[in-house]
C-alpha cells in the first residue's frame, strides 16, 4: 500500500469516465437525471450515496456497490489524513498503547510508521468511532493498583482488557445470568481441576455460559500484571483469565476469586471493573473475592488439617479426600508459610492460553 498525501473522491473517476466516453457533465446530468450543478458537486467530492450510486450503475455500468466501496475507501483515507495531520495526539495514543503486542497478536496490520492507519485500526478495535472516542475510553480506563515501584502500564492493561471482550463476542450465552445459578456449580467446577487442562478448559467456557456467564482466556501482556478480570459485558458478567505463572494453582484460584465477583459484586456494581493483580493494595472486594475463593477450594471444615501435611504423600492423600488436584494444597501450603515457596512445585500443572 503506498500512503499519499491527498484523498481520490469518487468524483475524479466519474470524470475520468467522462472523458473515457466524451461526454460533458451536463449531459451527464441529463442521463442521471440531476441538475449540472449536482453533478458538479459529485466531482468535487460531494457525498456520493446509494442513490447516486444505484444511477451511476445504470448510466455507467459500473456495479453501484462500487461506487459505494470508492465512496467509502475516500472517506476513511480522509480520517487518515487528518489523524496523521494530528501527528501530536496520534503519536501521543499510539506510544500510550502496545502497537507491537497487539501486531503480534493479530489485531491489528500496521506499526507506529504508518499513524493514520494504525490509528484507524485502533479505532476498530476498541469499538470506537473517533480519535477522541478513544482518549476518552483510555483516560476511563479501570483503575489498578500496583505495589509501590512496580511500572504497570495502564495501556496494556486496557488492550487486554479489550480482547477479553472482542473474544468474548464470540461467546453465546444460553441462559440470563443470576447469582443462584452459579453457587450450585462450584462442587463441579472445582473437581475439574484433577482433569488435564486440554479437558477443563473448554469445559469450563461450556458449564458457565449455561449459567449466564462468559470465561475467556487471554495471555497477559508485558507489564500488565494481571492475573484475571471481571466486569459486566453486555447484559452477562464476563471473567478473563491470563494464567499468569501459569501454575495450576494459582489458575484455580484466580478462576473462584473471579467467580466471587461474580456471585457477590457484580449484580451491584454493573459499571465496576474487578482486576486481581496479586500482590496489588486489596479492597474490602478484593478480600471478600480472595475469601470466597480459599473457602471454595479448600472448606474451611478441612483447614485444620493443613498443618499436619508433612510429605508430599500426605497432599496427594488430602487433595484425593477433596477432589482438587494436589497442586492447589500445595499453592496454599505456601500461601499460608507451612511450607516454602520452593517446596513441592512438581505437584503443580503447568499451563499455557487454551482459548484465545
Amino acid at each position: 500500500m503506498v500512503d499519499l498525501d491527498y484523498a481520490v473522491p469518487p468524483g475524479e473517476y466519474i470524470a475520468e469516465w467522462l472523458e473515457e466516453n466524451e461526454l460533458s457533465q451536463a449531459e451527464l446530468a441529463r442521463r442521471l437525471g440531476y441538475s449540472p450543478k449536482h453533478v458538479s458537486m459529485l466531482i468535487r467530492g460531494s457525498a456520493l450515496g446509494t442513490d447516486v450510486a444505484n444511477r451511476l450503475e445504470l448510466v455507467t455500468g459500473v456495479p453501484g456497490a462500487r461506487w459505494l466501496q470508492l465512496e467509502a475507501h475516500y472517506r476513511r483515507e480522509l480520517e487518515r489524513l487528518a489523524f496523521e495531520a494530528d501527528s501530536a495526539s496520534a503519536k501521543a495514543i499510539l506510544k500510550a498503547l502496545p502497537v507491537p503486542e497487539l501486531r503480534k497478536r493479530g489485531f491489528i496490520e500496521h506499526d507506529r510508521r504508518k499513524p493514520g492507519h494504525c490509528i484507524l485500526e485502533l479505532l476498530a478495535f476498541f469499538r470506537v468511532g473517533s480519535l477522541d472516542a478513544l482518549v476518552e475510553r483510555m483516560e476511563s480506563a479501570p483503575a489498578v493498583s500496583f505495589r509501590q515501584g512496580d511500572d504497570a502500564d495502564s495501556g496494556a492493561v486496557l488492550s487486554w482488557l479489550q480482547i477479553g471482550e472482542v473474544c468474548a463476542e464470540a461467546i453465546e450465552v444460553r441462559r440470563r445470568f443470576r447469582p443462584e445459578n452459579v453457587i450450585p456449580l462450584m462442587d463441579g467446577l472445582r473437581e475439574l481441576s484433577v482433569h488435564p487442562p486440554s479437558h477443563f478448559g473448554s469445559t469450563l467456557v461450556d458449564r458457565l455460559k449455561d449459567a449466564g456467564v462468559r470465561l475467556v482466556y487471554v495471555s497477559d501482556f508485558p507489564r500488565t500484571k494481571t492475573y484475571g478480570a471481571s466486569r459486566w459485558f453486555r447484559g452477562h458478567p464476563l471473567v478473563q483469565l491470563s494464567l499468569r505463572r501459569r501454575g495450576d494453582d494459582t489458575f484455580w484460584f484466580t478462576l473462584f476469586h473471579e467467580l466471587g465477583h461474580v456471585v457477590h459484586h457484580l449484580p451491584h456494581h454493573k459499571n465496576k471493573t474487578f482486576i486481581a493483580v496479586g500482590d496489588g493494595d486489596r479492597d474490602k472486594w478484593e478480600i471478600e473475592a480472595d475469601q470466597f475463593a480459599s473457602t471454595t477450594l479448600i472448606p474451611p471444615s478441612r483447614e485444620a488439617e493443613l498443618v499436619g501435611l508433612q510429605s508430599l504423600e500426605d497432599v496427594h492423600q488430602f487433595a484425593a479426600s477433596l477432589g482438587i488436584a494436589p497442586g492447589i494444597v500445595v499453592g496454599r501450603l505456601q500461601h499460608d508459610q507451612l511450607w516454602g515457596w520452593e517446596r513441592g512445585n512438581g505437584l503443580k500443572q503447568s499451563l499455557v492460553v487454551v482459548d484465545e
